[in-house]
């Protein structure tokens, strides 16, 4: 319907300019997705003179759709490159179900100088990055983002008798994502025991005689990771700063040195890959020394799920904090998720994902050394848990 009504200038509410140019993209192939899910929609909220023509692909599928008023609509597939959705200026898009993040970064590139508007329909199976870039921006109070939620409880044309027969047949976490539309990708999180509203905490100034330990995972083609985490005479830790940003090795140096001054810095960690060849005539722990910083090889052989482990042992405990200013901490630790069996994706296997597992990954080799206060004698001090000081 909203798409009908944005290419007619029908719509409710809102003033639109006819004739527009739109695009529906459907997560799934063009035959499932566009022949049989979109296009009855579309027939089944237009009138017989809406709609022009109907344009198909030499499969005979429907790719553009011509109105009446003149409007045009391109009716795309996740299935295309993301350089296709590169190439179209629009003055609206309806995504249909959970598509990768480059389609809608592509299409609302599209709308720079439209300023139009992009929608979602989904049950939110797949894709974290909508559940942080969106949803949670949303809820938030976003300005530019409103967030409709909706059961299937809701649902006036499926009788409660095929309800109770269809939620007979679903798990708990297919109850919550396909009945209650939460995000399923949840379900597989690696750090379920991180709650944001309680482990995000407001940042405050470390004490001058807490312990910082730093830890440093440098990459060639994509953004270094370094973190930094402060443990108080309570014991408890926080993550109290972080660099994410792509330089020369050189220039991280000085980064991690000037963070560094403001810390008691106990002990700093670095990946072993940071001994590998590829970084020049030196090794970027070499690189790192010679330019002041002094490192220790990270913990690595078979600690991973010991590491994981204690990461949500301490959540689950309130022993560990995440600072807000921590951005791609918080970002980690909500969306890094356990692979999936490829022939069966609601299988879910015991090895996460290789994305979103930069600073986690500096967060575990913290951890497994077993990080403790030491300083001066063991203080009282008062005030909330994470102003303490």
């Amino acid at each position: 319907m909203e798409a009908a009504n944005y290419s007619l200038g029908s719509h409710p509410y809102k003033k639109l300019t006819t004739p527009n140019t739109g695009a529906i993209v459907s997560a799934q192939g063009f035959k499932d997705g566009i022949e049989k899910i979109i296009m009855p929609k579309i027939r089944a909220v237009t009138g017989s003179h809406d709609i022009k023509k109907i344009k198909n692909n030499s499969q005979g599928v429907p790719v553009v759709i011509e109105w009446s008023n003149g409007s045009v609509t391109y009716l795309m597939s996740a299935e295309q490159e993301n350089k296709v959705f590169e190439g179209i200026t629009v003055d609206w898009a309806w995504i249909d179900e959970p598509v990768r993040r480059e389609i809608f970064i592509a299409l609302n590139r599209g709308m720079l100088t439209t300023g139009g508007h992009t929608w979602l329909t989904c049950t939110p199976l797949d894709e974290p990055w909508i559940y942080e870039d969106l949803y949670m921006k949303g809820i938030e109070g976003d300005p530019n983002i409103a967030v409709f939620e909706g059961s299937s409880d809701e649902n006036s044309r499926i009788s409660e008798e095929d309800k109770k027969f269809f939620k007979s047949q679903l798990t708990q976490d297919e109850i919550d994502a396909r009945w209650h539309g939460k995000f399923r990708h949840l379900s597989g999180r690696v750090f379920k025991s991180y709650h944001p509203d309680r482990h995000l905490i407001p940042s405050f100034d470390i004490p001058a005689h807490w312990p910082v330990w730093i830890s440093i995972d440098p990459h060639r083609n994509k953004p270094h990771a370094v973190l930094f985490l402060a443990i108080s005479p309570q014991g408890i830790k926080y993550v109290c700063n972080e660099i994410h940003y792509k330089c020369p090795i050189v220039d991280l140096a000085g980064y991690v040195l000037d963070l560094a001054s403001q810390y008691n810095v106990l002990n700093i960690l670095i990946d072993t890959s940071a001994q590998e060849e590829g970084w020049g005539r030196m090794s970027a722990r070499e690189i790192l020394q010679r330019n002041g910083v002094r490192t220790k090889l990270a913990q690595k052989r078979n600690l991973k799920a010991s590491g994981i482990i204690l990461i949500n042992q301490s959540f689950d405990e309130d022993s560990l904090f995440v600072m807000n200013h921590c951005k791609r901490m918080h970002k980690e630790l909500t969306n890094q998720i356990y692979k999936k069996n490829k022939q069966d994706r609601s299988q879910i296997l015991e090895e996460p994902e290789k994305k979103w597992d930069d600073q986690t990954d500096n967060l575990r080799y913290v951890l497994v050394e077993r990080p403790a206060y030491s300083g001066l004698p063991r203080i009282k001090e008062v005030g909330p848990i994470y102003a303490r000081g």
